[in-house]
This record gives C-alpha cells, structure tokens and sequence, in this order.
C-alpha cells in the first residue's frame, strides 16, 4: 500500500505459497478455542499443538491483486529468483490446520475489514 503512492506498476512474487492471516481473527479464534476449553473442561485430545492461519493458500501475488480493490496500481508477478531480498523466504509457509476446535478464518471477509482499516489509517 505504500508503494502504491509512489509507483504505478509493482512487481509481487508469484511462487511462494501462504494463508494470510488477520490477527484479529486470530484473536477470535483463541477466544473461542478458550470458551470451548472453559465449557467442556480439558480433555486428553486437546493435547498436541493447533494452529490456526488463514484457511486459503495464496501466493503473494494473488493476495495483492485480492487486495488491489483498495489500491490503484497495475501488478506484475514475477519469480522469487527476481525479488532481490536478504530474508529468505519458504516456498511454501502454509501450516497444517486441520483441527479438533471449530475455528475458521475467511480470508476475504477479513481482507475487506484489515484493508478498512488501514485505508482508514491512512487519512
């Protein structure tokens, strides 16, 4: 979004998979997963590690042309190999989220508030 301002073409790698994940929603579902616990009490199958992302695997790319409704620029993708970066990056971040908890995070519901709120911010 802040590159939005001063260029009107950006170039978003294509070939990295993840599940974005608003913390807010991520907020949410630790309260329910919570309120789950407090009502049923622990059971032995609650052991183990849970984790809880964004439902939808999507390429950066992908996302920011999900996204691109709030901004007004055209997006190239483009290869890892061609983003010039220090950090390496996984070509796939997703996380197994498959659960025993009822929680579900929608990514596009979400986009639209994260986005709100930070166009938002902006003025």
């Amino acid at each position: 979004m802040r590159l939005s301002a001063d260029r009107d073409r950006l170039q978003v790698v294509n070939d990295q998979l993840g599940c974005p994940t608003y913390a807010p929603d991520l907020a949410d579902a630790i309260l329910a997963i919570a309120r789950e616990l407090s009502s049923t009490g622990w059971q032995k199958r609650f052991a183990g590690v849970t984790h809880v992302a964004g439902p939808d695997a999507v390429t950066w790319y992908t996302f920011a042309a999900k996204q691109n409704g709030g901004l007004d620029m055209a997006l190239d993708p483009i290869f890892t190999a061609d983003y010039p970066t220090a950090a390496k990056r996984p070509m796939n971040s997703r996380l197994f989220c498959a659960t025993i908890f009822n929680v579900r995070l929608p990514l596009d519901s979400s986009l639209e508030r994260c986005l709100k709120r930070l166009l938002g911010a902006q003025h």
